[in-house]
């Protein structure tokens, strides 16, 4: 038997949330993503990040740290992550998509490690570490060997961070890709939004006839809905859709 199978509390899905972005809305980012089919990982998120902004990295290089989050929270729980009280840098929006949980394990996604900065000074050790790997490959000659060792060590080092006394964001279940996160339509199970008709009707204007016949197979949820809510708006979304 399975043993996830009759576990609530761990979901079948992983999300990604978008935010408020430079001049455009996390409504704005989220039908972009949808458009464009491709997360875009615009940012370091590990315990790392200090030493690779300051390293002699190349720009291309450093960008190979970069990563696309996700969260593991159960759909019904998705709320709690935007609620505005918390005290966060980054607030995200109830926008997002949930993806199948296996098709981001195909797809190389992990999810991340958080470790004790409290006391362990297992940070410490790992910062220096990844100092000293950064310092040998770049006595490295070839370029395409420095690519190869930075594209190797990444898949580790840019899912670790710490829990401390500042800063513990590990009840988020977050997941990271490394890079960006290309997929198909089929790879969504849903698409979070807190006016999903609204939402309906922009996606209709803003993406080609090809892409909006193969999104109206998916359907869009609230991130307030209870699983009953979900059951519900699903029942109507096949029936409204059963000749299409």
């Amino acid at each position: 038997m399975n043993p996830l199978k009759n576990r609530d509390d761990i979901s079948k899905f992983v999300v990604h949330l978008t935010k408020d972005y430079t001049n455009l809305s996390a409504e704005d980012n989220l039908i972009n993503i949808l458009k464009s089919q491709t997360l875009e990982a615009r940012n370091y998120h590990c315990l790392f990040n200090d030493q690779i902004r300051n390293s002699e990295l190349e720009k291309d290089q450093k960008s190979i740290f970069k990563s696309v989050c996700f969260t593991e929270t159960p759909l019904v729980n998705i709320k709690h992550l935007t609620d505005e009280r918390i005290d966060r840098k980054v607030k995200l929006r109830p926008y997002g998509l949930a993806f199948w949980r296996d098709e981001l394990l195909k797809k190389n996604a992990s999810p991340a490690i958080y470790i004790n900065g409290v006391s362990s000074g297992l940070d410490k050790t790992l910062r220096d570490e990844f100092v000293s790997h950064l310092q040998n490959i770049s006595k490295l000659k070839r370029e395409s060997a420095k690519l190869d060792k930075l594209n190797k060590i990444s898949k580790y080092y840019s899912l670790i961070n710490t829990i401390n006394n500042r800063y513990d964001f590990s009840w988020e279940r977050e997941w990271r890709h490394i890079g960006n996160f290309s997929f198909n339509y089929n790879y969504i199970a849903a698409i979070i939004a807190p006016d999903p008709d609204s939402l309906r009707v922009k996606l209709q204007d803003k993406l080609s006839d090809e892409q909006i016949k193969l999104l109206n197979k998916t359907i869009i949820i609230a991130p307030e809905w209870s699983y009953e809510d979900v059951i519900h708006q699903y029942s109507l979304h096949l029936w409204n859709n059963e000749d299409s």
